[in-house]
């Protein structure tokens, strides 16, 4: 799963939008954005010390003392409907401080006093980081479902199907800088002029043995019409 950064330095992995399946805590599985909600049923007495997974600091506690609660039902139904939660704590966070606080009380009130068989609402109602419930230590709840995920959690990252690396291109070379396609380097013409000028000097040498042999003729002629 992916991992994504929260405010005060703590890492979180990235869960899907939809609610934890398990009903076991941490709720969520792991810490979301605002808009999760969901509660924790205690059976048995005690003393239950929760935290946020992201910030370590952030502690709460549940008092579980008195008798066990009962709920009369008056008639069976084919789905019963649970008790109502006996008290509300929402996760809360204000720049750098991250806090749990039970509903309608103080911001320092992170304490409730329930009876065994009672249930606490989680929620994360408004903020700007991610936050979720675990149990720190020994005893732990009955059961922690999730009924709500955030709207705008995260989600796990995409994979991309593989692919086998693509081969670099051959990329045709350039001409030089200041020549246009097709025309030859400065080099290259210096060599055909240079193979020009011979040809022309091998031309003009052969035209002047071809002059000389044919005034030595003249001359011959000459010398023979005159004896």
């Amino acid at each position: 799963m992916r991992r994504v950064r929260v405010s005060g330095g703590g890492i979180a992995a990235a869960r899907s939008r939809s609610p934890d399946p398990d009903d076991a805590p941490p709720l969520p599985a792991n810490p979301q954005s605002v808009g999760w909600g969901g509660y924790c049923s205690f059976s048995a007495p005690g003393t239950y010390t929760f935290v946020c997974q992201a910030h370590g600091g952030m502690e709460g506690t549940i008092e579980v003392t008195g008798n066990t609660t009962t709920t009369p039902t008056t008639s069976p139904t084919a789905t019963p409907t649970p008790p109502a939660a006996a008290v509300r704590v929402d996760a809360r966070d204000a720049g750098a401080r991250n806090y749990w606080q039970e509903r309608g009380f103080s911001d320092t009130d992170s304490s409730v006093t329930i009876k065994p068989g009672e249930r606490v609402a989680f929620a994360f109602p408004a903020g700007a980081s991610v936050h979720n419930l675990e149990f720190k230590d020994a005893p732990a709840p009955t059961s922690c479902p999730q009924t709500k995920a955030a709207p705008g959690g995260t989600r796990p990252p995409r994979r991309r199907p593989w692919s086998r690396p693509r081969r670099p291109r051959r990329r045709r070379p350039s001409p030089p800088r200041g020549l246009a396609d097709g025309q030859a380097r400065p080099e290259d013409q210096r060599g055909e002029l240079q193979a020009l000028q011979a040809h022309a000097d091998r031309l003009r040498d052969d035209d002047r043995d071809r002059q000389a042999r044919l005034q030595g003729s003249a001359r011959s002629r000459a010398r023979r019409r005159s004896a």
